[in-house]
């Protein structure tokens, strides 16, 4: 309770008084208007595996810690095991491999394909996504999204360890005829018991990594979770469409080369 002057004796009265006591004159209440309750202080960013584990739970505090203090924390380690698993994968050299042919020298440069066309991919999509989301009205710094969706990745990095492993036995039946000049047959060979949970474990985190992205879009780019959702749907729908056309005119160009021969 505080004491104030009365309007029109200036007599001190309870600021909680309806009205003086000595003229009678109403005293109008003290309007005060509460300060806006300030954001917590985004937390320093502690070591990159800590901040690793913490992604899977707690994405928007640790994209925010990391922007707030270290932009680009992180980013080249994440980068770099996001890539070599995809290195990893003998499905995918192997594929590349045709484009060189076999042989040790087809091979390597295969696995150097692989490595550009996946930092390419990853580099289109997070652009793609930081110019859509721009378009919805995101307010994010281009580094900041970067960094925030390559974040996101995490899970997919731990599905490509597990991808890794459920097709390491297929390694020597794949890779060992590409670099004596073969070009294999896909199979998969079984090491143990249950590796198959490993690919569904694989794929689920590959799901969950798609989530985190639209969670870290939304964050870093200061955007609703809605809004960052139909940027991330916009860019998988123009893939797709693109896919789709690409494949949609291949196939005309063989229908009608066929017809013409």
């Amino acid at each position: 309770m505080a004491l104030i002057p009365c309007p029109e004796c200036e007599t001190k009265v309870s600021d909680r008084a309806k009205s003086c006591p000595k003229c009678g004159c109403p005293i109008e209440p003290k309007k005060t208007t509460p300060e806006p309750l300030k954001p917590l202080p985004a937390e320093k960013p502690g070591s990159f595996w800590r901040m690793f584990f913490r992604m899977f739970l707690h994405p928007r505090l640790t994209v925010r810690s990391i922007t707030a203090h270290q932009p680009g924390f992180g980013t080249i380690h994440l980068a770099f095991y996001l890539i070599l698993w995809m290195v990893l994968s003998p499905k995918l050299v192997v594929s590349f491999s045709k484009i060189f042919g076999p042989g040790p020298v087809g091979f390597l440069l295969a696995v150097l394909l692989v490595a550009v066309v996946m930092a390419a991919f990853f580099a289109g999509y997070f652009a793609a996504l930081f110019l859509i989301g721009k378009l919805l009205g995101g307010k994010g710094s281009f580094r900041d999204v970067f960094t925030a969706l390559l974040w996101s990745c995490v899970p997919g990095v731990v599905g490509g360890l597990l991808a890794f492993i459920k097709d390491m036995g297929s390694w020597p039946d794949i890779i060992g005829p590409v670099l004596i000049g073969d070009q294999p047959e896909f199979f998969q060979s079984y090491l143990f018991f249950g590796q198959h949970w490993l690919g569904l474990i694989a794929d689920l985190m590959g799901w969950w990594s798609t989530v985190l992205g639209v969670i870290c879009l939304s964050e870093s780019h200061r955007i609703s979770t809605l809004r960052a959702f139909l940027a991330t749907a916009a860019f998988f729908a123009i893939v797709m469409g693109l896919v789709f056309v690409f494949g949609f005119s291949l196939i005309l160009s063989h229908f009608l080369a066929s017809n013409g021969g």
